[in-house]
């Protein structure tokens, strides 16, 4: 039945095409309404139908059709007084569904090949979208495809404000569904109609921006031939290996070797402010600069930028506009101590490879300086640590932050933050570590006659370094158990190659499409949204930082109305504060310095010692119990 009605309603679309509603009409009789219905009974013996008349009596199709009823009406009907009426009416509706049947295969045969075919620009629209949408645009006019298409490219992105109760929705899926058939004369939308107005920009004339010698970005500066370093003070003329001859190009060098562009931008800022300032500051090129210049730059110029006008923006703008300037406002502290930490490998990488001859900031210090309080007392300012370990959760935050995800409505969005949450304290990776694992980033190793094989995942973390960490497996359970939530095998080393760990979810335009062309071949919805998930690429850093933020803010929502202490944390957590938890948590607990420092990727063991100070309540306790245990020993 099913398929009967999908044929029916693929052969009335065909029709409609051409704009044959009369044969439309035809087509949706039902079979089942053109059965002849025999003469109503007698008293006699039942009277046959006109087919089965015409079996018997004419069987080689002799007679045409009147003469036919002419010899039927001899036979059956003229012999039965009062029911002539009725049974010639019977006669005469059985004629006429013999006649539409004919039509109606006519009908089919010449619509067979129409049912298959690209649609055309005379194509009616109720040939090709559902009835609802194609009235709608029928009754303004859109009545053929090809109308349709006209009027798109002519009234751009909003034709469908012409169209009542068919909003910005469903143009945006006609004119995606127009997209497939581009190629078809007559069909192609412009790409134009296609762009949301918020994203069309007025054309702007492409000047070409001549280098000049001012404080401009790297790119737009042209270097002061006496200013060039070409003749620096701190150059080794002799020994050079670098292939630079003047200063830009030595820091074009330098940057060569980083491959990742975060890394690459942030050392090209710190290297063009330098030489700028050396430029425009002091009027010596940058390979001229000494120890004294390099403290200068560090504790005084970085301090409080001036002239603002030269030197200071207070918005955020493009490298390309006029208006750029290297700063934006003084440099803090932390700031002034990741300036210092660049420009030291700037120039130890360039005295490495033997285009300057010494180190001018190798001994240099950020000064903190001091500050006057309100009573006047001045006060020494802490330098704030690279790792900053308050931000992250106590063991009870974190207890209450799992609470609040338990008690979650089951969903993907869920289940999935149920995974990041559970692998992110399990094993403390980075956000951008966390968006890149894959299932074939996992292996097995061989760990001793005690533990036998064991599971490690392969992170490739900053700087590119490579480590790997161990999988136990409460950690292995829980990422079977999210594997399979997506249609996975249950083993990650049975799944396909390129699987995430942390998928990006579909988006709602994608599960209403899977949801309809379901529904259209009568397949399960559930096996579609399986399939589709299972396509799922990697998580973005974006998309994940904004999942936790939302989860976080449900638990902020939570502390609020149990007035939780916690609530103030939990309104501040970004990933990062998940791997600080982490390590927090494993070194308090008793975990080695050393694996911690595997665990995280740290370059040195000192960084992971902040973290052996970072629980206040157990130095608290600690501090308490040796103040007690004091005071017994005086009484």
């Amino acid at each position: 039945m099913a398929t009967r009605n999908w044929l029916v309603t693929a052969f009335v679309a065909a029709a409609r095409k051409r704009q044959d509603f009369a044969t439309a009409r035809l087509l949706a009789i039902r079979p089942s309404a053109l059965t002849n219905a025999g003469v109503p009974a007698t008293t006699g013996a039942a009277v046959p139908s006109l087919e089965e008349f015409a079996a018997v009596h004419d069987p080689d199709g002799f007679y045409t059709e009147n003469e036919l009823l002419d010899l039927f009406r001899d036979h059956h009907v003229g012999g039965q007084p009062g029911q002539s009426g009725e049974a010639v009416a019977t006669l005469r509706r059985q004629q006429r569904n013999a006649r539409l049947r004919v039509r109606q295969m006519a009908a089919l045969d010449a619509l067979a090949r129409l049912v298959v075919e690209d649609p055309k620009p005379g194509h009616h629209v109720l040939g090709w979208f559902d009835t609802s949408v194609a009235l709608r645009l029928s009754d303004v006019g859109l009545t053929t495809i090809g109308k349709l298409v006209e009027t798109i490219n002519a009234l751009g992105y909003r034709w469908y404000r012409n169209v009542p109760r068919l909003g910005e929705t469903g143009a945006r899926r006609i004119v995606a569904w127009l997209e497939h058939y581009r190629d078809v004369d007559g069909l192609r939308v412009a790409p134009d109609a296609q762009m949301h107005p918020s994203a069309r920009t007025l054309p702007v004339p492409q000047l070409r921006r001549e280098p000049v010698a001012g404080v401009v970005p790297l790119e737009y500066f042209l270097i002061p031939a006496d200013l060039d370093g070409s003749h620096g003070v701190n150059r080794n003329l002799i020994k050079n290996n670098s292939g630079a001859h003047n200063d830009l190009q030595a820091i074009h060098f330098w940057l060569a070797d980083y491959e990742n562009p975060n890394t690459r931008d942030k050392y090209r800022t710190e290297a063009e402010r330098l030489l700028l300032w050396a430029i425009f500051a002091k009027g010596k090129p940058l390979s001229s600069l000494d120890i004294n210049d390099a403290r200068e730059y560090i504790n005084a110029f970085l301090v409080d930028p001036q002239p603002a006008a030269q030197w200071v923006t207070l918005h955020s703008m493009p490298r390309g506009e006029l208006g750029w300037r290297p700063f934006r406002g003084p440099l803090s502290a932390k700031s002034r101590q990741d300036a210092l930490a660049a420009l030291k490998k700037f120039f130890g990488d360039l005295v490495n490879a033997q285009y300057l001859d010494h180190n001018a900031f190798a001994k240099i210090r950020v000064f903190l300086g001091s500050e006057t309080d309100e009573a006047g007392n001045e006060r020494r300012v802490a330098a704030r640590p690279r790792i900053q370990v308050e931000r992250s959760l106590t063991k009870e935050a974190w207890t209450f932050a799992m609470r609040v995800l338990d008690a979650l409505p089951d969903s993907a969005a869920a289940t999935r933050m149920r995974f990041v949450l559970a692998f992110t304290y399990s094993t403390g990776l980075r956000r951008a570590e966390l968006c890149g694992a894959f299932t074939d980033d996992i292996s097995v190793r061989y760990a001793g006659a005690e533990l036998g094989s064991i599971a490690l995942l392969r992170v490739v973390g900053k700087g590119a370094k490579e480590r790997f960490i161990p999988l136990v497996p409460s950690v292995l359970d829980a990422l079977g158990a999210y594997l399979e939530t997506r249609g996975f095998p249950r083993d990650p080393f049975a799944c396909p190659v390129g699987t995430p760990l942390i998928p990006a979810l579909p988006d709602k335009v994608a599960i209403g499409r899977v949801r309809r062309e379901a529904a259209e071949r009568g397949t399960g919805v559930s096996d579609a949204l399986n399939a589709l998930a299972r396509q799922a690429g990697p998580i973005h850093h974006d998309q994940l930082y904004k999942a936790v933020k939302r989860f976080f803010a449900t638990a902020t929502a939570a502390a609020l109305r149990e007035d939780s202490p916690h609530a103030r944390a939990f309104s501040a957590v970004s990933p990062h504060w998940l791997r600080h938890t982490f390590v927090s948590h494993a070194v308090a607990n008793g975990m080695s310095l050393e694996v911690a420092r595997n665990f995280a990727g740290h370059d040195s063991l000192d960084t992971t010692s902040i973290y052996a100070t970072a629980e206040i309540a157990r130095q608290y306790r600690e501090a308490e119990s040796f103040l007690q245990r004091v005071s017994s020993y005086s009484h």
